[in-house]
C-alpha cells in the first residue's frame, strides 16, 4: 500500500495520499489485524486500543495506533512488538507493556481504551 514510511499511499493509475476518513479507518483495520495477530501467534489473551484513535477529533495524519496486551510472556515480548510494529509502513503501532507500563497510563488505557 505505502510507498515508504510516514506517507500514506493507495494503488491506482496514480498515486494519491489517503484522506483522513481512510487513514482512520486503515488505522482501525490495522489494530485489529494486530490485534489477531497477538492473540493467534503470541498467545495474547486480551489486546486493547486506546489513544487518539479513539478519538476521532484528536486523530490526525501522524497520528499513531496505540495498543496494550495482556499476557504476553518476557520471552516474546520483543518478537510481538517487532510483529505488530511491522504490519504498516504507513501508520506506526505501539505495544505497552502492561507490566512495566505506569499506574496512572494502565488506569487510562483500563478505562478509556476498547478491547480488540
Amino acid at each position: 500500500m505505502g510507498l515508504h514510511r510516514g506517507a500514506i499511499f493507495i494503488s491506482s493509475d496514480f498515486d494519491a495520499p489517503l484522506t483522513f476518513e481512510e487513514r482512520h479507518a486503515y488505522a482501525w483495520r490495522l489494530a485489529h489485524q494486530a490485534a489477531k495477530l497477538l492473540k493467534q501467534d503470541f498467545q495474547a489473551e486480551k489486546v486493547m486500543a486506546f489513544g487518539s484513535l479513539l478519538q476521532p477529533d484528536r486523530f490526525n495524519q501522524r497520528s499513531d495506533v496505540d495498543m496494550a496486551a495482556w499476557g504476553l510472556t518476557p520471552k516474546n515480548w520483543l518478537m510481538a512488538v517487532d510483529a505488530v510494529y511491522n504490519l504498516s509502513e504507513d501508520i506506526d503501532l505501539h505495544l505497552v507493556h502492561v507490566p512495566t507500563c505506569s499506574p496512572q497510563l494502565l488506569h487510562v488505557i483500563e478505562k478509556e481504551g476498547v478491547e480488540l
